[in-house]
């Protein structure tokens, strides 16, 4: 007896020699942490699709610690450096969890006010005495942060507070130690709630959007985090094809070299998987490379009529550095060559300025299928598949008919000739054969097509061949010679 199924599915066959609903270009989704604190504390493991900075920054809060939080650097990279939208965010910082106290303060009043000397403060911790008389919020002093993200106790007029008294205020602080792997990676409790990257399941089903790439900038350096990135991403809704977009753990490289090494021995061969090495900067901002990455992925498409069949590489980046565990790195050509063409994504500074540098997805050297190893074709090959699904899911539970055939492979068909008219595509064509729909298929409901297409590879190298023709000499005479 067949497998029951019901909804539509892809299926991708090796390439052979050789080799319409849009799914979007390239959508992000990243987890990380952000300053809740200074927005709505209970901000949680909530999934937010943002458009712009303003939304971002209101949901999110905003502060330049990225190392503490990621949130605000891919709210940075995706709305005011690429200005590139929707994106999809996850915090995991919970203030019930992740804080510690602070130092108790005992502060004079400067013109109604005392600013708390430790950032990081969670105002629903604050207690505001004088001596032995614990104060009301909203009754006798209010809180608000101070664009430094500084708590400010300020006293309210009709206050029992009086202008001599002196505040002890005790309050807790965010503990970003105390946030975990497992933070993180999420996943779904015991009453069906989902956390951290398991929160990238829930897109298509609330927001009907496809992910293109998942990224936890400041995290995917673990190769717990890598891999559960990865996991999400090959099985979206388990329909849906994505990206996982990571860093490598610099931390026991020395040399470029080191770098091949620590990715194999890491498992990093997937072609689902982006490999970014170095740590990217601006001035003295450092950033994520995964973040850059997968911004500039979805620039690139977005700007490609939301078509994502063109590289990242030799784009530009925001930057104005590279660096390996804080020391500059300028690879020349061959060290370059020699990281691509182990699957890892690097920065290179040439005469337009630095720009990403990297066509293979992680599994090259290893994988020599086109589909597999082209990060274009690749991200092509993912976004046929989802637009397949989405295109189809329509359909599902119509009576398997004739017309129900000739109404997939025309409605197909059509989108593919109109992405070869936009010279996205150079071929593509769908089929129902019957050699894949035996008897037992077709009475089990299941129905298989096939689509064969072919997209541009992309040109990682131009050889212009050069040589000095001696028979032209004969032109310094001013005639043709007999």
């Amino acid at each position: 007896m067949s497998e029951y199924k019901h909804g539509s599915f892809s299926k991708e066959s090796a390439t052979s020699v050789l080799v319409v609903t849009d799914s979007g270009a390239n959508i992000s989704f990243v987890v990380g942490t952000a300053p809740i604190n200074t927005t709505d504390e209970t901000n949680v493991n909530e999934l937010k699709r943002l458009a712009n900075y303003e939304d971002a920054v209101k949901a999110f809060g905003f502060d330049h610690d990225y190392a503490k939080y990621s949130l605000s650097e891919a709210i940075d990279i995706f709305f005011t450096k690429y200005q590139i939208a929707p994106v999809y965010f996850v915090n995991v910082l919970d203030p019930t969890k992740h804080k510690k106290a602070a130092t108790p303060e005992t502060n004079p009043q400067i013109n109604g006010q005392v600013i708390l000397s430790q950032k990081d403060a969670i105002k629903s911790s604050v207690v505001v005495s004088v001596g032995k008389d614990t104060k009301k919020l909203d009754i006798d002093y209010s809180l608000a942060f101070n664009e430094d993200n500084q708590l400010i106790v300020t006293i309210i007029d009709e206050s029992s507070i009086k202008p001599s008294d002196e505040l002890t205020i005790a309050y807790d602080v965010f503990d970003i130690t105390k946030v975990k792997v497992a933070d993180i990676i999420g996943g779904i409790d015991a009453a069906g709630n989902y956390s951290g990257i398991q929160l990238a399941q829930k897109v298509y089903p609330q927001f009907n959007e496809v992910l293109g790439s998942l990224i936890a900038p400041g995290w995917s350096q673990d190769i717990t985090v890598s891999n559960a990135l990865l996991a999400t991403a090959k099985n979206l809704n388990t329909a849906f094809i994505a990206n996982a977009i990571v860093d490598l753990d610099t931390s026991k490289i020395k040399t470029y070299q080191d770098a091949v090494n620590i990715k194999q021995k890491a498992g990093l061969t997937s072609e689902f998987l982006n490999v970014c090495f170095g740590d990217l900067y601006l001035a003295d901002q450092k950033y994520n490379h995964s973040t850059m990455l997968c911004a500039l992925k979805q620039y690139v498409a977005a700007n490609n009529d939301s078509i994502p069949n063109k590289s990242p590489s030799n784009k530009a980046y925001f930057i104005n550095g590279f660096k390996l565990n804080g020391t500059d790195l300028f690879l020349d050509r061959a060290q370059a060559q020699y990281l691509n063409g182990n699957g890892i994504i690097v920065a290179r500074n040439g005469s337009s300025g630095w720009r990403c540098w990297g066509n293979r997805t992680a599994c090259f050297p290893f994988d020599k299928d086109i589909k597999n190893f082209d990060i274009a074709v690749r991200d092509f090959g993912n976004f046929l598949r989802n637009t397949c699904v989405l295109t189809t899911d329509q359909m599902v539970d119509d009576t398997i008919e004739r017309a129900l055939i000739l109404r997939i492979e025309a409605t197909l068909q059509g989108w593919l000739d109109s992405l070869i008219g936009a010279g996205k595509l150079i071929s593509g064509s769908i089929s129902f054969p019957k050699e894949k729909n035996p008897l037992s298929e077709l009475l089990a409901g299941n129905i298989y097509f096939r689509l064969q297409y072919t997209t541009g590879p992309t040109a990682s190298s131009i050889t212009i061949e050069t040589s000095f023709n001696v028979h032209d000499l004969d032109k310094i005479f001013g005639e043709e010679t007999v």
